[in-house]
């Protein structure tokens, strides 16, 4: 990786041998804000109050994790990593059948919530970054693709297990047929 600012965010010297599928990282990543996030308190990773607005939009900037699951030509195809916040709060968005539950290889998965309606097998993970740990509430959002452009300043996290590399491709397959 080519040398980067504060924190290690840094831009990859080699993206066709970094952004492979099963690569985990994290990238600084602007969003338009939904309705209900501008409602939410702004957590340390989220600058939407100090953003500008554009044509009455507001952009909302946080720390995202993702995981390659396809590679292009100058651009990596990416689920998201998001977070379930527990019992009682609302589940996420979207369908139950679009998340997965990830978890460090090392130790047996975490049940998902019952709430949660998660059906799926979940995904192991190996953490590279010993600055950085996948949350028992983590979970990988399947039902809607990111795309990374290579020179993107990213910071490495991890990788997914080789043993659930089949199960990440099926997940992404379903994505794409999946109505």
């Amino acid at each position: 990786m080519a040398s980067g600012p504060e924190g290690g965010f840094q831009i990859v010297a080699k993206p066709k041998r970094f952004f492979v599928v099963g690569r985990i990282f994290k990238a600084v990543w602007f969003e338009p804000a939904t309705t209900d996030m501008l409602k939410r308190q702004a957590g340390p990773e989220s600058w939407s109050n100090t953003c500008q607005e554009f044509y009455g939009e507001k952009p909302v900037a946080r720390f995202r994790w993702f995981v390659v699951v396809r590679r292009r030509l100058n651009h990596s195809l990416c689920f998201a990593i998001t977070t379930f916040m527990g019992p009682g709060s609302k589940p996420n968005p979207g369908r139950p059948v679009d998340y997965v539950v990830m978890y460090p290889a090392s130790v047996e998965p975490a049940k998902p919530y019952e709430e949660e309606g998660i059906t799926r097998d979940p995904i192991a993970v190996i953490m590279e970054d010993e600055k950085h740990f996948i949350a028992p509430i983590a979970r990988l959002d399947c039902g809607r693709i990111y795309t990374v452009e290579d020179n993107l300043r990213t910071l490495k996290i991890g990788r997914v297990h080789p043993a659930s590399l089949p199960l990440l491709d099926k997940y992404y397959i379903e994505s794409m047929s999946v109505s």
